[in-house]
């Protein structure tokens, strides 16, 4: 759980320095779905509220809009995905 709000406070600094570009979703809107996607599985960790916060912050982390993004905290998203265990709910 600690580990979702700390997604969501560096998703929340990635958002504040988006810029638009020509990707399927920019990084707004692939921040807003992190963030929803993290609040509905803290409210009831199902397996699809997991799996869809799992691509939600593969879309954040692997979207080229971002730019704010640093390599550390690219790391910390992918170790945060890493963890999730969706087969466990």
């Amino acid at each position: 759980m600690k580990k979702i709000f700390t997604v969501l406070l560096v998703g929340g600094i990635a958002f504040a320095s988006c810029k638009k570009s020509k990707n399927p979703i920019d990084c707004t809107a692939a921040t807003n779905n992190m963030t929803k996607a993290a609040q509905a599985y803290a409210t009831s960790q199902t397996k699809e509220n997991c799996q869809a916060y799992k691509n939600a912050l593969r879309d954040l982390v692997n979207n080229s809009s971002c730019t704010a993004l640093t390599d550390a905290q690219k790391r910390e998203y992918n170790n945060a995905i890493d963890g999730l265990n969706c087969d466990a709910q």
